[in-house]
């Protein structure tokens, strides 16, 4: 038997006040196995029906209903062994003593159950424990509308003190709690709450007090089919106790929880889901998964109307998952954070059209490894910031999946990020920046997967297009003393385009490579300054590398590599760049032996800089030489071309042989 039973027992005799035979103060035992009235004396063992400072005790191992016919009070009520219903009839049963005033719990050397089951009336007392002793098993049942006022700003419900013990609330049934729940509170205890049916209700209402679903023990709580738990302004904790595991299962079209600081895992692994329909609110509040270390969390939010509202905040502290699926929804007011701590891993999966994260800001990555995966149509969407960082990686996969936000983070200290979007996977921003170096990544891949800057990419880390990705900006450059920002753009489909102007290399080290026909379009101006780098593949379908509206400025190096196994036809030409206009060189150009050994050449011209398979600039009688043969025909030809197409001397394209040509003709000289 535990201390708190002892406890009870004796003050049961301590503080007796002789009243009456009827008052006074007394165990009086139910002796009738067959049930009867509360008020006829000969179903008690004194022969007299419990008063105010008596304890009622039902322990004679049996079933049966006991009936009331008037408003009834006694101290303390204990069942013990037994499978007692209380038809109340819409009376008052009001416990007045001092300490715990109900116990419910069998005997675990007798190995029996007690159950209490209240119906139709009003159950008063301050405090209660369900199953209070080491292997001890209780049961209370509230039903047909009955109502349990666990009254005062000291009022505590334990269900499972050191045995297991449950409380079920149905059929529009009501539970008042002045100051605290505690589900599982001595080691190895369990304690279950059950709230089911829609006008089944429970509330606790004390400012500063708290609901416990596993303290040092495991504790569940189910809230079903339309039931209401109401605690504003409190405080839950679910799977408190180190080595426990405790869970909260809401569900169904209707049903609610509200409370205000919601802590799902704290030293223990705690399971919190929100299914079908319902609601948990943490108003003005927050929800934090897996707080404390040893801490696991996971939670889902799964149906239809189902919705997890954080309130101010959400975080995922340490090791768990959080599950957003099937048109449920996750929101909180300031911000949603995926941070584990060190040795943990997180992870946040939104799926399924129309289910959502919405908040203020966001933020992945902590110590440990944090993910994030947004499918199949799923979004997550922020009306400020985001940022993926500290080896945080987040994957967008399937067409009309999104991350949405205003400006985004990627990589910078301590460490890394890494972005994927997955055939038809969105990203939309207003800035972006990369950074950190080169372990910070955003990968575009697949047809229609989408990269949206409505204003500008400062790269620092890397940026790769493939298989049809595509990315889009006004103004894309590598800030000063970031160190070496790369893009790669790869494979037919693949597309950035800025809509103002790119800078390359101008401070600091860039590099950028256009592979396999894909293509790099700036509808503004290209700069390319000393310490840029571009790589262009040529492919039997080559068309353009760089496709540009306005000005290009060139510097830096230029690389010309080959697909495998391509060799390229004598007398073609590549255009690598068509621009506006064309100023400067590159300093360095680095170009691949053919197969055949066709000589590669780059020809600057006005509008464009090409690549001619063996054609020697200023070889203007196509000899493989250039010589005297080639000064004089151009001299010949000096002026205005008659026909701009036919004009052999023309190598800079302008529509006129002069100094520029014969300068090509001066550089090129062989013979």
């Amino acid at each position: 038997m535990s201390y708190r039973y002892r406890f009870a027992r004796i003050l049961s005799v301590l503080s007796l006040v002789t009243l009456s035979s009827a008052t006074q103060a007394a165990d009086v035992m139910w002796v009738n196995p067959d049930g009867g009235s509360f008020i006829t004396g000969s179903n008690w063992s004194t022969g007299n029906m419990p008063g105010a400072a008596s304890t009622a005790i039902f322990d004679i191992n049996s079933l049966y209903t006991v009936d009331f016919l008037g408003n009834v009070s006694t101290a303390r009520m204990h069942v013990l062994n037994d499978k007692v219903t209380l038809d109340l009839s819409d009376f008052d049963y009001t416990l007045v003593g001092d300490g715990i005033e109900l116990l419910v719990g069998g005997d675990p050397a007798f190995g029996v159950s007690a159950r209490l089951t209240i119906l139709t009336g009003s159950l008063v007392s301050e405090q209660a424990y369900i199953a209070p002793d080491p292997g001890s098993v209780g049961l209370v049942e509230l039903a047909d509308s009955a109502f349990w006022n666990v009254a005062g700003p000291f009022g505590q419900l334990v269900i499972g003190d050191e045995g297991d013990g449950t409380v079920e609330i149905m059929e529009g049934a009501d539970l008042n709690v002045g100051n605290l729940i505690i589900l599982g509170l001595g080691i190895g205890s369990h304690g279950t709450l059950s709230v089911s049916g829609t006008g089944s209700v429970v509330t606790i209402n004390s400012s500063g007090s708290y609901l416990r679903i596993g303290s040092s023990g495991s504790g569940d709580l189910f809230l079903t089919n339309g039931a209401v738990f109401y605690m504003p302004g409190q405080t839950v904790e679910i799977g408190l106790g180190s080595g426990t595991t405790s869970s909260a299962l809401i569900s169904g079209v209707g049903t609610l929880w509200e409370a205000q600081l919601v802590t799902v895992g704290e030293y223990g692994s705690a399971v919190l889901d929100i299914l079908d329909g319902a609601n948990v609110i943490s108003a003005a509040g927050q929800l934090t998964a897996a707080a404390g270390v040893g801490g696991s969390a996971f939670v889902t939010i799964s149906g239809p109307g189902s919705l997890l509202d954080a309130g101010s905040n959400f975080r995922l502290a340490g090791e768990g998952d959080v599950i957003v699926e099937d048109t449920g929804r996750l929101t909180a007011v300031s911000s949603v954070v995926i941070g584990p701590r060190v040795g943990t891993i997180g992870t946040l999966t939104v799926r399924g059209a129309s289910s959502w994260v919405t908040s203020n800001t966001f933020s992945i990555g902590g110590e440990g490894q944090a993910f994030m995966d947004i499918e199949d149509g799923a979004a997550v969407m922020q009306t400020n910031d985001g940022s993926a960082s500290n080896s945080a990686i987040v994957t967008i996969t399937g067409t009309a999946s999104r991350w949405t936000m205003r400006d985004l983070t990627v990589g910078g200290s301590p460490s890394d990020g890494f972005v994927t979007l997955i055939d038809g996977g969105r990203l939309v921003c207003r800035d972006a920046d990369i950074f950190g170096g080169p372990q910070s990544v955003v990968v575009v891949t697949g047809a229609d997967s989408k990269w949206t800057m409505t204003r500008n990419l400062a790269l620092e880390g890397t940026v790769t297009l493939v298989a049809g990705g595509t990315a889009v900006c006004q103004r894309a450059f590598i800030p000063e003393g970031s160190g070496n920002g790369t893009l790669e753009i790869s494979g037919f489909g693949s597309e950035f385009r800025t809509t103002q102007y790119l800078d390359l290399g101008l401070a600091d080290p860039g590099s950028i490579s256009v592979l396999d026909d894909g293509v790099l379009l700036v509808v503004g101006a290209y700069t390319q300054g000393s310490q840029g780098s571009l790589t262009i593949e040529l492919t039997p379908t080559f068309v353009v590398g760089i496709e540009q509206l306005g000005a290009a400025s060139l510097n830096g190096s230029l690389e010309i590599t080959l697909a495998d196994g391509f060799d390229p036809p004598t007398g073609t030409t590549f255009d690598i760049l068509v621009a506006g206009s064309v100023a400067g060189q590159f300093i360095t150009e680095i170009l691949p032996t053919t197969p055949s050994n066709a000589p590669l050449a780059i020809a600057y011209l006005a509008d464009r800089v090409q690549i001619e398979v063996g054609i020697i600039p200023g070889d203007v009688d196509g000899d493989g030489m250039v010589g005297i043969t080639d000064f004089l025909l151009l001299l010949g030809d000096w002026g205005p071309c008659a026909n701009c197409g036919a004009c052999a001397a023309d190598f800079d394209g302008d529509c006129a042989v002069g100094i520029t040509d014969l300068l090509i003709v001066l550089a090129n000289w062989t013979a």
